[in-house]
């Protein structure tokens, strides 16, 4: 323990607190002549009375302060300020909450509104690739819708008209099978 700090206080024992209940007249009857007894038979517990009752007649000598009417007036006042401070305080961090809530549910819409889309345009399939695919056939409708059949687009096909169109093997394969089923 370091000299220069006071010792700390040690808690009333037992029986310094059941004499400080006897001298203030808090105790039972039983209990009182209990003590009273124990002052006859025991010197230690005496001397530790001794010692309180001179503590007690020490304070007896101080000066009463009385506390005029206006003492808890201004104390309720006080009160009551101290209350009112803590009232706008807390009122003046409700726009802040209030924003920063309308911010969070703002934020939380947009984020589950752009998480929604994501999935949607990577989950659906995509009809514009099947459109691409046919583009050529789609830039040329016109010209083939006036055809009629597939029969009359064959006979032009073979009298050469389209020279510069290159045929697929597919294509020719195609077309084999279909002058072996016709002639047959």
């Amino acid at each position: 323990m370091n000299p220069s700090q006071p010792a700390p206080e040690e808690a009333p024992s037992e029986t310094a607190t059941e004499l400080v209940a006897y001298l203030d007249g808090e105790l039972d009857a039983d209990a009182h002549r209990a003590v009273e007894e124990r002052l006859g038979r025991d010197e230690a517990y005496r001397l530790e009375m001794q010692h309180l009752q001179k503590a007690w007649d020490l304070l007896e000598c101080l000066p009463r302060v009385t506390v005029g009417e206006s003492f808890a007036a201004t104390t309720v006042e006080m009160v009551a300020v101290n209350a009112e401070e803590e009232l706008q305080q807390q009122k003046s961090k409700w726009p802040a909450r209030r924003r920063r809530q309308w911010l969070l549910g703002s934020g939380g819409l947009l984020a589950a509104a752009a998480v929604g889309f994501a999935a949607a345009w990577l989950m659906l399939p995509n009809d514009n690739d099947e459109l691409a695919e046919d583009l050529p056939v789609l830039e040329h409708l016109d010209a083939y819708q006036q055809i009629g059949d597939i029969e009359s687009l064959r006979l032009i096909y073979e009298a050469g008209l389209f020279p510069d169109v290159p045929v697929s093997e597919a294509e020719e394969i195609e077309l084999e099978d279909d002058e072996t089923t016709e002639s047959n």
